[in-house]
């Protein structure tokens, strides 16, 4: 057997089976769109087509040649028709149609495609090839319905396109322009092999190729339908696959010798694009749902941001006012109300502080995150935060001490971020310590800053300090001490000094011995 005698059918069924995967490719990604729907028809009439295009002019029996080109007629007809819906109402996802096009138009369609399933428009096969094959046949006075609705769909769809391709204007030309270079590209190569060279030049031996020029439109409509949605990478790479397997599966087909071989291979071709449709639908639902649920979570935080921000504000506000009292600034405070409003404060800078953590973490994963980069004072900024912490310390029967080498502390950073972040840090002990006392320790060695919080506290076992800086990593104890604790405070403080090109990390000989959190900073970057 001669492997180049049926190359034509190869190059035929490669077409069809790209055809037919595009159509429902397009269909899966959005079912609820007209478009979309119509465009599987288009791709489903297409394959039809082409089929029976191609086997029409390879049967050597009379009867069955004449059914066939009748089909090859009738599926020209829902060609051409979908074709001009395509065209109508692209790129909508919902259309509604006039009324001649609904009373009129879509049941001659019908009529004529009915019409040319009988002796009507194709009468009789009248010359054959040398090889046995339909060269003309008489043609019946349906014909002139026939090419009427042909020549109208493909004009006035051609019509449409252009009036919205002139219409548009930045992406969604190029949207349309897409599609009119597809339709341009078919509509020139069906002239040229499926016209020109049968008639003029007295050559048919391309007219069987139909589906190679249909592809183009084809793969430019679906270039443009998902062109603002990107094809994901992941159905793409699946649709090759499916596509490569139904190019090798019809290879066998093709080289097959006996009836029984071509019909066993011709069930696993139609297997595999079944499955090949049925992989492409499962990939593209769950890329749908993955976009979904991206989206709700970004709405999500979004919300949460929104809300942080604003209790943030009242929180703020709030513990500044209670500290504004604790200090005396509107007059005295009597003893019995200063237990009570300590435990405020204290209350109010949790929650001060949580909100603070959540902001930062949401920032960070976005990416917004903004630092203001200006010298500052790192040791007069240790001595505020120390401050701060003075009251809630003394609720809990601890003592923050200093240890700070002299030296110059300017250090180019954000001053309001760095505070957080050590902020944290020293919170975090004064938390974490049931009692005794916190060391904070700071020191410049050449050009890099070294800040130490050492406490006496629950310390950090082995296992918790491989998750210490992750987010919601929060120790066994840490979570029986401090039911509060989010597990991002850490998170946050690690990625706001990482952003000033320092590092940060802990040291413990264990649990109940306390630990030691250092902070190293560069003095410029």
């Amino acid at each position: 057997m001669d492997i180049f005698k049926n190359l034509d059918l190869l190059s035929v069924g490669i077409a069809v089976a790209g055809i037919i995967l595009l159509g429902f490719s397009i269909f899966f990604s959005d079912r609820r769109s007209v478009t979309n729907r119509t465009f599987l028809f288009f791709s489903i009439t297409a394959a039809m087509w082409s089929l029976s295009n191609y086997f029409s002019y390879h049967i050597t029996d009379l009867n069955l040649a004449i059914m066939l080109i009748r089909l090859v007629i009738f599926f020209a007809v829902w060609l051409v028709f979908f074709l001009f819906q395509l065209f109508y109402i692209f790129p909508a996802s919902k259309a509604s149609f006039p009324f001649w096009y609904k009373y009129i138009f879509f049941p001659l369609v019908i009529l004529t495609s009915i019409l040319n399933l009988t002796p009507l428009v194709v009468e009789e096969i009248d010359t054959l090839t040398e090889s046995g094959s339909v060269a003309t046949f008489t043609q019946g006075p349906g014909i002139f319905i026939f090419a009427s609705i042909v020549v109208f769909s493909i004009l006035g769809g051609m019509v449409f396109i252009l009036k919205k391709t002139i219409r548009s204007v930045g992406e969604e030309r190029k949207q349309y322009l897409y599609t009119l270079i597809g339709f341009l590209t078919s509509f020139l190569l069906l002239i040229i092999f499926n016209f020109i060279l049968p008639a003029f030049l007295n050559n048919p031996n391309f007219i069987p190729l139909g589906a190679l020029f249909i592809f183009p439109i084809i793969a430019f409509t679906s270039y443009a339908i998902l062109k603002h949605r990107l094809f994901n990478i992941k159905v793409a790479g699946t649709a090759l696959l499916v596509f490569a397997l139904s190019v090798v599966t019809f290879a066998e087909i093709i080289f097959a010798q006996d009836l029984t071989l071509i019909l066993f291979r011709s069930s696993i071709f139609l297997l595999v694009l079944i499955f090949g449709i049925s992989l492409i639908r499962g990939v593209l639902r769950e890329v749908s749902l993955r976009e979904q649920l991206e989206i709700a979570n970004e709405h999500q935080s979004d919300l949460l941001y929104f809300i942080t921000h604003q209790i943030k504000g009242f929180l703020t506000n709030t513990k500044a006012a209670l500290s504004m009292i604790l200090e005396g600034d509107y007059g005295e405070v009597p003893e019995n109300l200063k237990g009570v409003l300590k435990s405020v404060f204290d209350s109010e800078s949790k929650g001060v502080n949580m909100v603070v953590n959540f902001l930062n973490a949401s920032k960070i994963e976005k990416g917004v995150m903004e630092y203001k980069m200006e010298p500052f004072d790192m040791k007069q900024l240790i001595f505020d935060i120390i401050d701060d912490q003075k009251i809630a310390a003394e609720k809990r029967g601890l003592t923050i001490e200093t240890n700070i080498i002299n030296s110059n502390y300017t250090l180019i950073g954000d001053r309001t971020q760095l505070r957080e972040a050590l902020f944290n840090i020293i919170d975090n002990a004064v938390r974490y310590t049931p009692q005794g006392k916190i060391t904070v320790g700071l020191e410049r060695k050449g050009n890099d800053v070294t800040c130490s919080v050492k406490d006496s506290g629950v310390g950090i076992t082995p296992e918790d300090h491989q998750k210490l800086f992750t987010k919601y990593g929060r120790g066994k104890d840490s979570r029986k001490i401090n039911v509060d604790s989010n597990g991002i405070g850490l998170y946050t403080v690690k990625k706001i000094i990482e952003a000033h090109k320092g590092r940060i990390w802990a040291e413990s000989e264990g649990q109940g011995k306390g630990s030691q959190f250092y902070i190293e900073l560069p003095v410029s970057h």
